[in-house]
């Protein structure tokens, strides 16, 4: 389980630094572009099914958040 803090950062940058639609590949990219620095977040995307996702909603709803 994530912590709330990192959750929060996952979520924020889910939402507000993402191009859609984007496959699993080009969201970790885009995470270590962003420079996402906490590790549990980014491990939490590397979770991800193969698939090309439409929003930020279909990416948090994958990873259960």
């Amino acid at each position: 389980m994530l912590d709330v803090k990192i959750k929060d950062e996952l979520l924020e940058h889910l939402r507000n630094h993402m191009m859609y639609p984007a496959t699993k590949a080009q969201i970790l990219a885009q995470c270590d572009n962003m420079g996402m620095h906490t590790p549990e977040a980014k491990k939490q995307v590397e979770m991800l099914p193969e698939k090309t996702f439409r929003d930020a909603d279909e990416v948090i709803n994958a990873l259960m958040l």
